[in-house]
């Protein structure tokens, strides 16, 4: 499973990298053989002005054969956004592997 990183117009800081690389291995993990790449991205919606929930993080992983899953979080700070996008996305993903399976597909 790959992981990119995408801050746009953001200075990104090692840190964040570090744990959005970091929060993705985690919650995905168990979908690690089925996911090719998993496409990160925080946004900051105010800018330099302050604001509660402002922080986003949009998460795409590519899975094998079977398109794109997508999930998205909004919170007071990045990392908060990043770990709870990756929570999302592995939920996702779940539903989705549960999903084929009742289909008869694996």
């Amino acid at each position: 499973m790959r992981v990119l990183f995408v801050d746009g117009a953001l200075p990104s800081s090692a840190s964040l990298t570090a744990h959005a690389h970091q929060a993705a291995a985690q919650a995905l993990g168990g979908f690690a053989r089925r996911i090719t790449t998993v496409r990160i991205a925080v946004v900051d919606h105010n800018g330099v002005r302050a604001g509660p929930a402002d922080k986003s993080c949009s998460m795409v992983a590519a899975v094998a054969g079977r398109g794109t899953v997508s999930a998205r979080a909004v919170a007071a700070d990045f990392y908060a956004a990043v770990t709870a996008a990756s929570k999302r996305l592995a939920r996702l993903l779940e539903r989705r592997v549960r999903a084929n399976r009742g289909r008869g597909q694996r």
